[in-house]
């Protein structure tokens, strides 16, 4: 199964400042549950029934289809035949509960590593900037508890990020800080994240060095996407 799906029957949305709310402690108004639409996900067509104005305020890239020229704005229904459905549920719960959960209520960290990642993805895809910076933290988290980084899915990873992407930055840093290295593992991933590894190991400062931890100074704010004039 691939990380992130691309489909090509849905709209295509250029990229424009962001209105989307990306600080995970604001919350929508009630404004936001008046209307619903429709998307069908997934080969299965899995329909799931949302607030449009919540889609809105979660997604630059949903409320576009929405309230734009696109058909579906019309019919108020959207198909996204090549995402994956556990995916798009979690998203779902996460628009309605401002957390990460999937369908056997497993929350945030104790989601897989492979799963936090595809969630970031669909954030990117479709412009979701606190699903992002959600699914961020977990990892953070995850990743400390258990000590190791993501590296069976570093080359996906790479493969479905451009250069700068927070994403790379917050595997980097905690192999850099965190997980020893192993040689095995190097050897499998692209050329430019061995690259980006040591431009990390060589701006350690004397400080960072001595321990094992991401430095205090790399906050998770570091790693998050925010809309224009917004912070942490």
């Amino acid at each position: 199964m691939s990380l992130l799906a691309s489909d090509t029957s849905t709209p295509t949305l250029p990229r424009i400042p962001s209105k989307a709310v990306s600080v995970l402690s604001k919350k929508p108004s009630n404004a936001c549950f008046g209307g619903v639409v429709t998307i069908e996900v997934g080969a299965e067509k899995k329909a799931f029934v949302i607030h449009k104005d919540l889609l809105s305020y979660y997604s630059d890239y949903f409320r576009a289809v929405f309230n734009g020229s696109f058909k579906e704005s019309v019919v108020r229904k959207l198909c996204l035949v090549h995402e994956d459905v556990d995916v798009f549920d979690i998203f779902n719960a996460f628009v309605y509960t401002n957390q990460l959960r999937d369908k056997n209520g497993v929350i945030g960290k104790d989601l897989s590593t492979f799963m936090l990642v595809r969630l970031w993805l669909f954030g990117e895809q479709h412009l979701v900037p606190a699903l992002q910076n959600a699914a961020a933290d977990a990892l953070m988290e995850r990743m400390a508890e258990y000590d190791k980084s993501p590296f069976s899915i570093m080359t996906h990873i790479y493969a479905l990020t451009i250069d700068g992407s927070p994403l790379r930055r917050l595997v980097i840093d905690s192999q850099v800080h965190r997980a020893a290295c192993n040689k095995d593992h190097l050897a499998k991933w692209p050329q430019e994240a061995l690259v980006d590894l040591a431009m990390a190991f060589s701006d350690r400062t004397p400080t960072s060095r001595k321990g094992s931890k991401i430095p205090v100074s790399h906050d998770k704010c570091c790693y998050h996407v925010h809309s224009e004039g917004e912070h942490c």
